[in-house]
């Protein structure tokens, strides 16, 4: 977990001076709902929606650097004999490249790239498992979406890939569990 917590850190040190040194640059506040997709091939989830919010920095010209950090939780409903629900909490940090384009009054954009996710909770129905052994401290993931920004106002949606198993407890490797999510957010730029 220092590890992953150090790689995090630096990570969003070289996002932040990267952002520094752009002639053009932008910072703000976004977030919105996540509407995560839990799939294992031996469980059933239903979608939950859950949320995030954040803070992202970058380069504002026509292609540039994108960092954020985002706090997002991601839910499902175990469906079985009781309908439980999954709820884990991470701490986002992507780097997108960041291609835009259009007039003065609205710019449409796309994003692509990879993102770090460290769990920071988790918790199966009333059980806190963030002390807990059943998930992995971190996910890797590939994120890609599209926006558009009018002036200072952006709406945004993303899909995120997670690229890793989730869950560190399994029975003869019978569950692997892999999250992907959709966002749907808006934010202020400054």
């Amino acid at each position: 977990m220092r590890r992953v917590f150090i790689g995090v850190l630096a990570v969003a040190l070289i996002m932040t001076a990267a952002a520094r040194e752009a002639s053009a640059q932008s910072f703000g506040v976004k977030g919105g709902a996540v509407f995560a997709d839990f799939s294992a091939d031996a469980v059933k989830f239903d979608k939950r929606t859950g949320w995030q919010a954040g803070l992202f920095v970058g380069a504002g010209g026509p292609v540039g650097i994108l960092g954020e950090l985002n706090i997002i939780q991601k839910r499902a409903r175990l469906v079985g004999l009781q309908n439980v629900d999954l709820s884990a909490t991470y701490l986002q940090v992507p780097v997108l490249l960041r291609i835009s384009g259009g007039n003065n009054g609205a710019r449409v954009y796309g994003i692509v790239g990879p993102s770090i996710d460290v769990r920071v909770g988790d918790s199966i129905g009333d059980l806190d498992l963030t002390d807990d052994d059943v998930f992995r401290n971190y996910d890797v993931g590939l994120v890609a979406g599209a926006g558009v920004q009018f002036a200072h106002i952006l709406v945004e949606g993303r899909y995120t890939r997670g690229l890793r198993r989730v869950n560190k407890f399994d029975f003869d490797n019978a569950v692997k569990l892999n999250v992907h999510s959709f966002a749907v957010l808006a934010g202020v730029g400054f």
